[in-house]
């Protein structure tokens, strides 16, 4: 199992990492929109990460990605296009976090008058969740909500007995309420 980049991961390194025994790779994609991208420096495109999954799957490997959602910057557009994009790889593994201001990052230069709780803490026994530490731009009920709309729709696009339609139609009703959401 390893950590990849997206722009480093093609179907020829795919292959070698397969034979090699390598059977899950996880991406740090971050964002399915450009514009978060480079808000968020992360030097990457979109189609590098959807090659760079899909090459990991094709080769046999199980296949995971992070996503934050939040990032100061983000609107609901940007936010939904994540959603989208995310829930539209072939991953069998998905994460979708918050952004945490570690003292000395950008982040934290940027929203240190705004941090509502000095430590992070992860609440045991409940995977995946994260208290939003600064006051941002949505809500935590947003952003919460994003997280639940984006866990599920990957997981009705993901199941085969689940038609495209289903999740077609899931994804419509839950963008429109994302965006009522303040």
């Amino acid at each position: 199992m390893c950590l990849s980049r997206a722009d480093h991961l093609g179907k020829d390194l795919a292959s070698i990492m397969a034979r090699a025994g390598c059977r899950r790779v996880f991406f740090g994609i971050e964002s399915g929109n450009a514009g978060m991208l480079n808000i968020i420096g992360k030097r990457i495109v979109l189609s590098d990460a959807r090659r760079a999954v899909t090459a990991a799957k094709a080769a046999g490997m199980e296949t995971g990605a992070f996503f934050i959602l939040g990032y100061p910057g983000e609107t609901s557009e940007s936010l939904l296009e994540t959603l989208h994009f995310s829930s539209s790889l072939p991953l069998d593994y998905l994460s979708y976090s918050f952004p945490y201001p570690i003292p000395g990052t950008g982040l934290h230069e940027r929203v240190k008058t705004r941090i509502t709780m000095p430590e992070w803490r992860k609440q045991r026994g409940k995977a995946g969740r994260h208290d939003l530490v600064f006051k941002g731009d949505f809500s935590a009920r947003k952003l919460r909500f994003a997280q639940y709309k984006g866990t599920t729709q990957h997981w009705l696009r993901t199941h085969g007995r689940i038609t495209g339609k289903t999740a077609d139609i899931f994804e419509l009703v839950t963008d429109k309420i994302l965006k009522r959401i303040t």
